[in-house]
Order: structure tokens, then C-alpha cells, then sequence
């Protein structure tokens, strides 16, 4: 199954609950490459007085995102690479998680989750080699990817703040997403790449302030590992806001090893935190509500139907490598 599909308006009676990945409200020319969806979007770009020749696509299965397989559908992004005549990795990605409402006729006022991308050419003369971009989004199951054509764009000094950006809505709701961002051409084999990684777990399906409870409330997070001196590693943590009405005011962030030993908690009235000298090794992320009432009828700030109390609901990350 692809990781995401987009939605097709006639008259088919859908059950959203199957569409693992959608696309909404967007413009675009729907190809098929083989077995699999492709399609032509419309490049966002933000910061930018004038226009700037780009191409968006969008390739649903795995066996599409392979560099050979591009570089066969779109070989002007991959161009043999000739002495060091290639761009530096991209100048920045930020990966948000969004909830937003579908509320075409028949459908209903629910929240689903999304994923929001930006990133920015490199921010160095290698600037000027920038053909394209190639972003991978992976989960668990399959993996799609984003690939801009730039291929036109003459690169000056004034456009190196211009950012990228797209919207891919919706996900599966509780799901960790990978997002790996590469500029184009690649460099040659030989050479490391320095690519860009971020990671995001998005928040519940069909979410509905109205009629769900403090208890089922799940924060979507995201994370992304960077090296510090003397080996060690930073992992910046952040994640979305509760609801208002649920009163959540301090939060849990723990680091937790695959031994379990010396796991890292920490109490915050912040959205986002920073585990700063971490060594090599495996990790998970946790992050929930902190409900110092636990227990205690008419006090606790997780609870259900009739005000019944109940544990607050971790979000947690797959274990990733640190080093």
C-alpha cells in the first residue's frame, strides 16, 4: 500500500480510516508510473519577490525513491558530477506536525494530523550547483519522497533565504515519520553526504476537542540529533500544545535508553527541550502530560466519562541511534 494517496472527488463512498496518506486541497496532475502515483504539485515558496521556476513531485512508493530510479525519470537533477561541482546539503529543514479540519459536505469537524516541510538551499557558494531537492518521508510500513526541481533557477545571493515549503495531509494519526533531505546532484560515492534527518510522531486520527477526554489527549513531537564537541550529542526535543480546556500546564520528557538505566526525566512548563551531552547508543522518547492531582477525584487533570481518573498517555518515539 502506498504511503499516501491522493483523495479522488466523485461519488465513491471512502472510509477515511483506509487512506493511509492523503493529499487535500491541492492542485495537481495525477500520473501513473507503472504500479505506482505520481504526481505534479505546485511549489510554495515563501520569502521570494518575484517568481522561480520550480517543479514539485510526488513519488508513493519505496522502489520510486531510489537514486537510480530518479535519476532515470529525472536525470537533469542528477548530472554527472565533474572535480567538486556539487551543492552542500540543504540550508536548513524544519518538520512540523499540523492538525487541520476536512469539512467538505459529508464529511465531519474532526482534527487529523499532518506533516509540514520547509527547508532552504545551502547557505554557502555551493548554492550556485543546487539543481533540486529530494525529500524522503518514511514510516514504519512504506516511504514516499518529494523531489523539487530547480533545474532553472540561476542561484544568486538574494535568493539563499527563500524557503521551501509543503504540506502533506493527512497521516496516520500515533505514527513516527523519518524525513531525510538531500540537495541535488548528490556528490559522487566517494564523498560523505551530509544529508538532513528529522523525525515526528503525529498526534491522534480524528480528533475531536468536543468529545474526547483529558485522558485520551496525545502530544505529537518531534525530535533531531546534532553533534557537539567532544563526541557528544544534543537531542532537541519539541511538541504540540494541549487543547486549552484540558488545564495541562507542566509535561514529563524522558530520554530512555534500551537498557532502561539512567534514563533522563525531566518536569516542563515548556514545549520543547534540549538533551544535551548524550553519548553514542540507542534511545526512545517519551513526552505526557504531568498531572500532580493523579488519582484524586475531582482534582486530577486526566480523567474520562463522570470525571473518572486515569494515566495521562505517553507518546514515544521508535528507538533511534545517537553516534
Amino acid at each position: 500500500m502506498h504511503l499516501y494517496m491522493p483523495l479522488m472527488r466523485n461519488n465513491l463512498q471512502l472510509n477515511m480510516m483506509r487512506i493511509p496518506f492523503c493529499i487535500w486541497s491541492l492542485v495537481y496532475a495525477i500520473l501513473f508510473c507503472e504500479f505506482s502515483l505520481c504526481l505534479e504539485l505546485n511549489c510554495t515558496i515563501r520569502d521570494l519577490q518575484g517568481s522561480l521556476p520550480c517543479r514539485l513531485h510526488f513519488f508513493s512508493k519505496a522502489s520510486d525513491c531510489d537514486e537510480e530510479t530518479l535519476s532515470i525519470r529525472i536525470p537533469v537533477l542528477y548530472e554527472n558530477i565533474t572535480g567538486l561541482d556539487w551543492p552542500g546539503p540543504p540550508g536548513d529543514l524544519i518538520v512540523q506536525t499540523i492538525e487541520k479540519r476536512y469539512t467538505e459536505e459529508g464529511t465531519n469537524n474532526k482534527l487529523y494530523p499532518g506533516i509540514k516541510l520547509s527547508l532552504k538551499p545551502p547557505q554557502d557558494a555551493s548554492a550556485k550547483y543546487l539543481k533540486g531537492f529530494v525529500v524522503v518521508i518514511a514510516n514504519r510500513n512504506n516511504k514516499g519522497c518529494l523531489v523539487f526541481d530547480l533545474s532553472n533557477v540561476t542561484w544568486t545571493i538574494d535568493l539563499l533565504d527563500v524557503q521551501f515549503e509543503h504540506e502533506l495531509f493527512p497521516v496516520r494519526g500515533n505514527m513516527q515519520y523519518d524525513v531525510t533531505a538531500s540537495s541535488l546532484p548528490p556528490p559522487p560515492m566517494r564523498f560523505k553526504r551530509n544529508d538532513l534527518r528529522r523525525s515526528i510522531v503525529s498526534s491522534r486520527w480524528g480528533w475531536d476537542v468536543n468529545q474526547q477526554y483529558p485522558a485520551d489527549w496525545t502530544p505529537s513531537l518531534s525530535y533531531r540529533v546534532f553533534l557537539e564537541d567532544d563526541m557528544k550529542w544534543t537531542i532537541s526535543v519539541s511538541f504540540s500544545r494541549p487543547p486549552i480546556v484540558f488545564n495541562f500546564s507542566t509535561f514529563i520528557i524522558s530520554l530512555i535508553p534500551t537498557d532502561f538505566l539512567n534514563i533522563q526525566t525531566i518536569r516542563t512548563v515548556e514545549f520543547q527541550y534540549n538533551f544535551t551531552d548524550v553519548n553514542r547508543g540507542w534511545y526512545k522518547i517519551g513526552v505526557n502530560p504531568h498531572d500532580e492531582h493523579f488519582s484524586y477525584p475531582g482534582l486530577c487533570l486526566c480523567y474520562r466519562r463522570d470525571r473518572v481518573c486515569d494515566t495521562c498517555i505517553r507518546t514515544e518515539t521508535q528507538y533511534f541511534k545517537v553516534g
